[in-house]
Order: structure tokens, then sequence, then C-alpha cells
């Protein structure tokens, strides 16, 4: 069953209209007003994403709350998509409501590599926080604070329980950071960033999914993604999924991969090849990670990938060029025993000014960082109880 344009029915024995909301990709903030890449912001960018997985987080201890509601199945809307150059998608987000009686309307990057919901405060400087709106701080004050310590400054913000609200599902009671400091890359649009990891099973507040199951405020325990393309004309189809899944966007059979450990939506990674020929220097775990626009790997492994693409070359510290003409090998990931081609089309970054940058780049931290150019390939289901009751990460090809 479909409600109004914007909801799709899940393929489970009650078939319910699922929650959706369509999400935007956009890479603005990462490029000049030319259209070329701004480096300095691209390299803060990635410091940015290091951090997520290494930087020391301080949490205040908060209130978990679980309330008797009307429970309610998924749904689904659409996250909007733009593009400086047409050819880059950066960046998905879609729209999120905080507060109950008069809600504000944030930007809303959703993000499975982290785990707290930060919205611009009052406090946080323009120069920071340049979204159109700031959080009212009108939940309850929780009297504490969230600190995240980068290797360069920090992000912190104070805490607050409140109504969030995301592609209809409403949960009460949730943490929502407002921040007071901010470092990394600006941006007006998205002006949030949601944290869909693990909270409770890190010692963490929940986010704002575990408190919707807590809460039960969906029935199935699952939200994903479907990433779209600008310049093959899918932009328009991104969705971030709230409580099950949108069989519209995918076939065949979905793949069921279990997390390894909860430290992130990590499985299990048996290898990358390129035209045949293995990568090097691969870590063991790969983490399927939304909020990352692109593919990180350690540096060896990265020169390995490329030495199998003919006319790569080194273009800087963290990235590699590649010819714009050329008809590039098979890429294929192999995760929990299964294969996952890469669509060639997504092998390149950036295509702008006659320099095509790969999409895989070096990281410091040793782990693979399996983003955006990944998964628009596949559509990715992150499920609490997938694998024998356990969390699990489940692919399945993307329409």
């Amino acid at each position: 069953m479909r409600i109004a344009a914007c909801l799709t029915s899940i393929a489970l024995a009650t078939a319910e209209p699922l929650a959706t909301t369509f999400v935007t990709s956009g890479d603005g903030a990462l490029r000049r007003a030319d259209g070329r890449l701004d480096y300095d912001r691209v390299l803060r960018m990635i410091e940015e994403v290091e951090a997520k997985y290494s930087a020391e987080t301080v949490y205040s201890n908060a209130h978990i709350y679980s309330e008797n509601t009307v429970k309610r199945d998924g749904s689904s809307e659409p996250m909007k998509t733009y593009t400086d150059d047409g050819y880059d998608d950066d960046n998905y987000y879609g729209n999120g409501l905080i507060g109950s009686k008069s809600p504000q309307t944030f930007t809303v990057k959703f993000d499975t590599g982290s785990a707290s919901f930060f919205v611009p405060g009052p406090k946080c400087p323009a120069s920071v926080c340049t979204g159109p709106t700031r959080y009212n701080e009108g939940g309850v004050d929780e009297h504490n604070t969230t600190v995240v310590n980068y290797a360069k400054g920090k992000r912190a913000g104070e805490n607050f329980l409140d109504t969030v609200s995301i592609a209809g599902v409403s949960v009460d009671k949730t943490q929502v950071v407002s921040l007071y400091q901010r470092e990394g890359p600006t941006h007006s649009a998205p002006d949030s960033l949601m944290g869909l990891g693990f909270g409770a099973a890190k010692g963490k507040p929940n986010t704002f999914f575990e408190d919707a199951m807590a809460q039960g405020k969906v029935s199935v325990n699952e939200f994903s993604f479907y990433l779209g393309r600008t310049a093959k004309g899918t932009d328009a189809k991104s969705e971030i999924t709230i409580g099950g899944r949108d069989p519209a966007k995918f076939t065949g059979t979905p793949i069921t991969l279990p997390v390894v450990n909860h430290d992130h939506w990590n499985v299990q990674l048996d290898g990358i090849t390129v035209g045949g020929k293995a990568v090097s220097g691969l870590p063991k775990i790969a983490s399927i990670d939304t909020g990352t626009s692109i593919i990180g790997a350690p540096s060896s492994a990265v020169a390995s990938f490329y030495s199998n693409i003919p006319g790569a070359a080194k273009h800087d510290k963290h990235f590699y060029s590649v010819p714009c003409d050329a008809t590039l090998p098979p890429v294929i990931f192999q995760l929990g025993g299964h294969d996952f081609p890469l669509d060639n089309f997504d092998v390149v970054y950036d295509k702008s000014k006659g320099v095509c940058l790969g999409a895989f780049y070096s990281l410091s931290y040793p782990t693979l960082l399996v983003g955006d150019s990944f998964l628009k390939s596949w559509y990715s289901i992150f499920s609490y109880d997938a694998a024998d009751g356990k969390p699990a990460v489940i692919l399945a090809k993307a329409v």
C-alpha cells in the first residue's frame, strides 16, 4: 500500500506503510565558487571522518525512557539531491523535526558511523554553524554536555531531551546535543548530524532509532538507505526508510552480513579485487558508513588498489588521479563470503576541470570505511536483529 507519493509498503506479512524520507546529496561545502574541489575543505572532511573512529568522546550520564505508545510501522520520505557539477553526490540528507508544539525543521545528515544527534545551538558561532535554524533548546535540559575531542579541536554541546521526528516517526525524550562549539567543514545544508550507530551497546545514550525501538515506535527493527546519482537521474529517488525497507528500490535477494562487533556497523572483509587482482594491505573489517562520502583505506591498500588501474597516479597525500577516459577494470568487494561489485561509474569521485580523482582515498586509521561511493550500488539495511537476533548489515542490488 502506498500513502501519498512518498510512502511505500514493506514486504511483510501485514504489508503496512513504511516511513521514508527522501534525502538530498550535495558537495557544495567542499567546492570553490568555480566548482573545483577545495582541498583544504576536503582534508578537513577527511580529518573529521577519521576522528569519528579515533576521537575521545566524553558522554555525560543521560536518562533513558521507555513508554507505552502506539506502535507505528516504518515509513519513507525523499532525501533531496543537489550537485555543483552534475557528477558528484555527497552529504545525503533529509529533513528532521525537533519539538512537539511548534517543531523546528533541520536538514539532517544521517550517519551510521557515529551515535550523537548534533544540531546548531544558539551559542554556536555563525562562522561554523551557518544554517538558517538554531535549536531553541525547548527540550528538557539534562544539565550536562557531550564533548568529542578531535586531534585538532573539538565538538561540544549541551544535552537536551526532546521530541524528534524523522519521516513521520516521532520519538519522545531522545537526546539532542545543542552545539556551542564545532570544528571541521561548515555546511549550511545539512546543518545537523544524526548518528545512527550504536549508542546503548557502547554505554552511550540511545540514538534516535534505538529510542524508537525502545518506545515501540517501529515494528521492524531496521532502517535503510537508497542513494541515487545526479548524473544518472536517480537522485530524486534517494531516501531513508525508518522501521523497514523499500522493496521498490532493490532487486534480488538481500544478503545478510552479521556485525562482527558493536563499535560500529562493522562486517567481515574478505578482500577487494581490481580486474581480478587482489588488493593488499587491507584490514579484516569494513565499516559501513553512510556519513562517509567515498571509500577510505590504509595508504598501503590504496596504493595497491590504484596499482591495478592503468594510468593512475598519486595526486596528493590522500588521493590518486585516474585517466578520465579510461575503461576501468571491474572492482569487487568481498564481504562476509559474498561478492559485491562496485559500479565503475563510482570509482571516480571528482570529474571537474579535466582531472578525475579516484573514490578510494588514504586514511591514517587502520580500517576500511565503506561510504556512499559503494552504497550507491547497494541498497543498505541496518538491522538490530537479523543475524539470529543480533545486528547485521543487509545489502541488496540497488535499482
